[in-house]
């Protein structure tokens, strides 16, 4: 409990050193009772609105856009904001997804601002290292760990940012740009 276990190479960590790469809002709703099945309704995209089986997100009675202010009862009612985390480790440069839900949400989308609004990235997420920990709640309902993320560091070593601006490019399948024609090519 509280640790970060690696499902590719069967490892567990205290805690991760990587670089974002992107974080993508979407949202879910799941049943009453905890179980295997996937979520009762969900949308991938919380920009859009809509949920993956095409019902208005801003209509809905469960959209919960807050859920660290609700506690963990109504969380599960509702359906409620959550993170996904792309990153890159720094130890191996492996691809990782983190979902962030509950009471994760809200560390996240701080972490979420302060990689927007930091002056020093201008947008360039992966100049700064990110430090993701996890910090233990005890509630009610019994212990639970929330994500607790910190930039700790900004990469101004240049080789070492394109390096990993590549690494990010790759994962997002950022498009190759296309040669110019050659000058002895007539224009059309």
């Amino acid at each position: 409990p509280g640790s970060f276990y690696n499902s590719g190479s069967d490892e567990i960590a205290d805690e991760l050193n990587i670089i974002v790469v992107d974080i993508l809002a979407g949202r879910a709703r799941w049943g009453k009772e905890i179980s295997d099945a996937g979520p009762v309704c969900a949308s991938l995209d919380a920009k859009s609105n809509f949920s993956t089986n095409g019902d208005d997100c801003s209509q809905c009675s469960y959209r919960l856009d807050t859920p660290w202010t609700a506690d963990a009862g109504e969380r599960r009612r509702m359906c409620c904001l959550n993170y996904t985390i792309l990153g890159i480790t720094l130890t191996d440069h492996m691809p990782c997804l983190i979902r962030a839900h509950g009471i994760s949400a809200l560390p996240t989308r701080q972490l979420l601002t302060q990689l927007k609004l930091n002056k020093a990235l201008r947008g360039k997420y992966y100049r700064a290292v990110v430090n993701i920990k996890t910090q233990e709640k005890t509630t009610k309902y019994g212990t639970a760990y929330a994500l607790h993320p910190k930039i700790t560091e900004l990469i101004t070593d240049e080789i070492k940012a394109r390096e990993l601006q590549e690494e990010s490019n790759r994962l997002l399948g950022a498009p190759i740009p296309l040669p110019e024609g050659r000058p002895e090519d007539d224009p059309l």
